[in-house]
């Protein structure tokens, strides 16, 4: 678990680098197993909730990360 927190984030902006234990919380539960797949490509999916702000925000944010990488 202590791995996954400290996975390395790359800033949109600034030159500090954030790690995934300042930015999200991660538990451990029971889910069923689930395997996704895109153009036969295995993906992992990510689901989030956000809090007090509108979707559009949200997605415009969301692809503004995914395209800088």
């Amino acid at each position: 678990m202590n791995d996954l927190l400290n996975v390395p984030l790359n800033a949109t902006s600034g030159t500090s680098m954030e790690i995934l234990g300042d930015v999200a919380s991660v538990s451990r539960s029971h889910e069923i197993g689930l395997i996704s797949h895109y153009n036969i490509r295995r993906v992992i999916d990510i689901y989030g909730a956000v809090q007090d702000r509108d979707l559009g925000a949200v997605s415009r944010d969301v692809e503004r990360i995914v395209n800088a990488n």
